[in-house]
């Protein structure tokens, strides 16, 4: 092993002779004292994922330069004492092992930016996670919470994964996170939402499919930088109002729900180019529909819809408009998925009809 240069270890030194890295008959990973220990000391990565370990050794507390390590897909179940000594570690990975409880040695790696523990068994977090107030990136997703402790002092955190928990609500402080751009909760057990959800005016991305949501605050429609939002598979028979101030989302999906109708303001998301309303309970469309001039994709399938407004023949660059399983009169639409030119004809055609009437 040369030691100029040296940087990174992957899990293939774990099968190279004269490595000071080595793994023992019992899957435990042992740091091995000689020549190449001053080497080993000045790395600053280390990958060790899908390794098969089933422990640290203290000897990890030696690594005293790394900045990221990498440990995910192994079946670890602890953290030996020494590893508070990694304190200049600012990417921890610890996704797909077996915690149980949350390691107190990594409340002291203060350092941290990017903390991944997603897919381990852990019990119910507390107030762990408030001393890491460095964080930007928080995975914790698949660690059967049904609580997320007070979390608003992670003020720097940019993206927090909570999905596939057992969430039934998200904590108010979560609006004090002012630099949250990325959310996913989905795949929880969340009824509602915050009222200071609004607060967080820099998110971009916000999922939230496959919950029990009921109903959504008029905060939200403060999220005026929002891109791409997914409500999809929740409980909602109505969107608010509000939601018409989202100038900026591009991308919607509201699918599988009990709507029965759509706001009038829904027409000023002038940007959206995909909404999805399928599965629904809608029986008519609001005429500001013909607003969203730049809406490509617009699936309006398996709800009870008898008529189509005139105002959403002007979608001119509509590409798909998919309205099967719907009991419409037009003549034409039953089971298709159309584009403009078909709207247009579809239209024309009413026209004459009504002037024949």
């Amino acid at each position: 092993m040369a030691k100029k240069g040296l940087s990174a270890i992957s899990p293939r030194i774990l099968n190279t002779r004269n490595t000071p890295v080595t793994r023992n008959s019992k899957n435990q990973l042992e740091v091995q004292t000689g020549e190449n220990m001053e080497v080993l000391r000045e790395i600053n990565r280390l990958d060790l994922s899908n390794s098969k370990l089933e422990s640290l050794g203290e000897e990890i507390g030696d690594l005293t330069q790394l900045l990221s390590l990498n440990l995910s897909g192994n079946q670890l179940i602890s953290l030996p004492r020494r590893f508070v000594e990694l304190k200049k570690l600012q990417s921890l990975y610890f996704t797909r092992n077996q915690l149980t409880v949350f390691p107190e040695q990594i409340l002291e790696l203060t350092q941290l930016v990017r903390l991944g523990i997603s897919n381990n068994p852990l019990g119910q977090l507390t107030n762990e996670l408030e001393g890491l107030v460095l964080l930007t990136d928080l995975d914790l997703s698949s660690c059967r919470q049904t609580k997320i402790p007070e979390i608003g002092k992670l003020t720097k955190l940019t993206r927090l994964y909570l999905c596939d928990n057992h969430l039934v609500s998200l904590p108010e402080s979560i609006g004090e996170m002012k630099s949250l751009e990325y959310l996913s909760a989905s795949n929880n057990q969340l009824t509602s939402l915050p009222e200071s959800i609004g607060k967080l005016k820099k998110m971009t991305d916000l999922y939230l499919s496959n919950n029990k949501l009921a109903s959504l605050p008029e905060s939200i429609g403060e999220m005026d930088i929002l891109n791409y939002l997914d409500i999809s598979f929740n409980q909602l028979a109505s969107l608010p109002e509000s939601i018409g101030e989202m100038k900026s989302l591009k991308w919607l999906s509201a699918s599988n729900n009990k709507l029965v109708s759509l706001p009038e303001s829904i027409g000023e998301m002038d940007i959206l180019y995909y909404l999805d309303i399928s599965n629904n309970e809608l029986t008519s469309l609001p005429e500001s529909i013909g607003e969203m001039k730049k809406l490509k994709d617009l699936n309006l399938s398996n709800n009870q819809l008898t008529h189509l407004p005139f105002a959403i023949s002007e979608l001119k660059d509509i590409r798909k408009l998919d309205l099967k399983n719907n009991p419409l009169v037009e003549r034409g639409v039953a089971g298709k998925t159309l584009g403009w030119r078909d709207l247009k004809k579809i239209f024309r055609e009413r026209v004459l009809l009504s002037q024949g009437a």
